[in-house]
């Protein structure tokens, strides 16, 4: 699979994946007002960790526009408002993706799986948390002033949302990446794999 295929691939399986788990994250956590996004956010780290610095914008992007559009369905007196549910992650997954490459060019010589093959997705993911939480308090601060002081945004996000999210992207993001990464290049190995055989059936009928 080259890598456009690659790309349309993952931001359509992604962005199924996310309609699907923003809903369910938003049905099980009604009664907040910023729901923590446990499962959608380990997605979106997943996806922008997956290939390149585009792919982790275009991520953020994705993510964004998924959140916005079902804060519209579901009338969210918060992520209703573009500058808070996607211009914050426009930057999120290029930040991840900038820590996650930062960390496996340090751990390169290693021999220890954990280092090369885990611990870059789960710092990369941590410190795509950590932008995406500053951002959107910052964002709901500065455009919604009348619905709480940072304080109050900082006490809301902080205090519940931020370790749930940062705990559950820093475990799942290395599983579901290098599962991921598995899948691809299985895909690739079975795809040469025929076009091979096509190739020597093509030569054994000349």
């Amino acid at each position: 699979m080259n890598s456009k295929s690659k790309r349309i691939a993952l931001y359509g399986i992604f962005a199924a994946l996310l309609v699907v788990v923003f809903y369910l994250e938003t049905l099980i956590a009604s009664f907040w007002i910023t729901p923590p996004a446990i499962i959608s956010l380990s997605l979106l780290m997943t996806l922008c960790l997956s290939e390149d610095w585009k792919l982790g914008f275009g991520g953020g992007v994705l993510f964004g526009l998924t959140s916005w559009a079902l804060a519209a369905i579901f009338a969210s007196p918060v992520f209703i408002f573009p500058w808070v549910s996607v211009l914050p992650r426009l930057f999120v997954g290029i930040g991840a993706y900038g820590a996650f490459r930062l960390v496996k060019h340090l751990m390169r010589n290693k021999n220890n799986t954990f280092l090369t093959a885990y611990l870059p997705y789960s710092v990369g993911a941590a410190c795509g948390i950590i932008i995406n939480t500053v951002l959107v308090i910052a964002a709901l601060t500065l455009f919604l002033p009348e619905m709480g002081s940072l304080g109050y945004w900082i006490s809301a996000c902080i205090t519940i949302n931020f370790p749930i999210e940062l705990i559950a992207a820093v475990v799942l993001t290395p599983i579901l990446s290098n599962a991921l990464n598995r899948s691809f290049k299985k895909n690739t190995q079975n795809t040469r794999k025929e076009i091979k055989t096509n190739e020597e059936v093509s030569e054994t009928k000349i």
